[in-house]
């Protein structure tokens, strides 16, 4: 017991520190909720960033029905507006959240880890014939893309909930920087892996990658939400249900600007997506880049992105103009896609 009681002080002391220290604890709780993110960026690097490369340039896959495959996603996002209004109803109610993400977790999960037999799947070297393969592709996409939204929402819920309003401008901008490293630390990495390249490695090296997402999400939301013996929440604090997503449309529907905001985001949103799908099949056929290097083309815009978010936050804390700062930051996006589209081999010439 004394030597129990030894090695637990150290702990102890740590534990009545941060409590005399709320904000500390605070934050520490924060980038503990970012290792979610770390680990969605890191799953996503070698889906959007290696399979639609091998699936376009080195199976002859058309484009078309690769892009259907990673943009299905977009078109399930009204769920979350379903299960977060589901969620709020239990966080209302007193109940936790933490069920709704356990599904869109392994939801997740279950896309990730069988993703990657797409490639043989479409391949022709798998038992179904291609139409077949094609209809259970889409239900390994439509599982993925399901269980991302839920998950990102009731995460999100979750931010929201233990989090102080006063806080959560900076507490999502650190989410969303930890989202853009886990994509960057994904890319170099898988870079790295997929040197001596093989449909096998980059199954193995995509399933890894959901057992990580899988990990870093458990760590991430363990007691986060904790629970009384009668099954109500610990520090509960009531939350507004959300609207339904019927009521969301006609609240967009009447407001003009918020529709034309929700416009200007959905082109801008499918403009720069587009990336996802061409970049790297164009690096592979017309630059003439290996697997690895297309993959580390994800760091190089990870590094973009991360300068954007400092700059810009910068820019605004010196009162510059969001509006003026969105027209060039367009604009900027446009000469970058120009200058890619121009840029060529000399065999491509």
């Amino acid at each position: 017991m004394a030597m129990a009681d030894t090695l637990l002080r150290p702990v102890r002391q740590v534990q009545h520190w941060l409590e005399a220290h709320p904000r500390v604890r605070m934050w520490l709780r924060v980038f503990r909720l970012s290792l979610f993110q770390f680990g969605m960026g890191l799953s996503l690097a070698p889906l959007t960033g290696t399979l639609n490369r091998v699936l376009i340039n080195e199976l002859g896959i058309a484009a078309f029905l690769v892009g259907s495959l990673l943009a299905l996603h977009y078109f399930i996002s009204p769920a979350r507006a379903i299960f977060g209004y589901r969620s709020d109803i239990h966080r209302a109610a007193g109940r936790w959240r933490t069920p709704y993400l356990v599904l869109g977790a392994m939801l997740t999960y279950g896309g990730l880890a069988t993703a990657p037999f797409s490639l043989i799947l479409l391949s022709g070297e798998g038992f179904l014939p291609f139409p077949l393969a094609v209809i259970v592709c889409f239900a390994i996409f439509f599982a993925y893309g399901l269980g991302v939204n839920i998950a990102e929402t009731i995460y999100l819920a979750i931010v929201s909930d233990v989090t102080p309003p006063e806080e959560r401008g900076r507490v999502l901008s650190v989410l969303w920087v930890a989202l853009v490293l886990g994509t960057i630390v994904g890319s170099l990495l898988i870079g790295e892996l997929l040197l001596d390249y093989s449909h096998t490695r980059l199954i193995q090296v995509m399933q890894g990658s959901a057992l990580a997402f899988v990990f870093l999400t458990f760590m991430s939301m363990l007691d986060q939400e904790r629970l009384k013996p009668n099954g109500e929440l610990v520090d509960f604090t009531p939350v507004r249900v959300r609207e339904t997503l019927g009521e969301s449309l006609r609240m967009l529907a009447a407001q003009r600007p918020l529709r034309n905001l929700f416009i200007v985001l959905a082109l801008a949103t499918t403009g720069f997506a587009v990336h996802d799908v061409l970049l790297e099949p164009y690096g592979g056929q017309v630059l003439g880049m290996t697997v690895a290097e297309t993959t580390r083309l994800t760091a190089v815009w990870g590094g973009g992105m991360l300068t954007a978010i400092v700059l810009t936050g910068w820019l605004l804390w010196r009162g510059h103009s969001a509006l003026r700062l969105l027209g060039s930051s367009t604009l900027l996006g446009i000469l970058g896609f120009a200058t890619i589209s121009l840029s060529t081999t000399p065999d491509h010439i």
